[in-house]
């Protein structure tokens, strides 16, 4: 019932750049603990959280908090097919990361990055294809639980296996 609020307010500050350091890690933290009671407010977090990322005003280790703390509540969905498809909207997200890399290829210098780490001569095009691996490493980490390790063992088994929307997803 309250957390919801609390992250709105969380998300909301993400957009200060001398909060979003503390935002971010207070989003990552609630929404790693607190999965399963928020995982009905994951599409409210995503579009937020895209919101403030196309604003181009997180620095790189805010939006890899973040984007890692959606993966934590998407794995908490309930059905396998919505479940699913916010994974694919999540990696949607890390795509635009890469094809922004890829637009500013162009561009030698770290024009628009507001992160506070960023070198005077960094590659734009470089800076943000390592912000977008970084987080997709974080969406990696977020959607993986002990209970949900896959077994190998069932992997010959059709019954165990995923269903076409996770391939579908898996080879984009």
């Amino acid at each position: 019932k309250f957390l919801p609020p609390a992250l709105e307010l969380l998300f909301s500050s993400l957009a200060d750049e001398s909060m979003s350091a503390t935002a971010s890690k207070s989003i990552l933290r609630l929404c790693s603990s607190c999965r399963r009671h928020l995982s009905m407010d994951v599409d409210a977090f995503i579009s937020e959280y895209h919101r403030v990322s196309t604003g181009r005003q997180l620095d790189c280790i805010a939006s890899e908090r973040t984007i890692g703390a959606l993966g934590s509540v998407a794995q908490a969905l309930p059905g396998l097919k919505h479940r699913y498809t916010t994974y694919a909207t999540i990696l949607q997200l890390v795509e635009d990361e890469l094809r922004n890399s890829k637009a500013l290829s162009g561009l030698a210098l770290t024009n628009g990055i507001p992160c506070p780490d960023t070198l005077q001569d960094e590659n734009a095009s470089l800076h943000n294809a390592l912000k977008a691996l970084r987080c997709l490493c974080s969406v990696g980490k977020g959607v993986q639980v002990p209970a949900d390790m896959v077994d190998p063992e069932t992997l010959n088994n059709p019954s165990e296996r995923a269903d076409i929307e996770l391939e579908s997803t898996q080879r984009k």
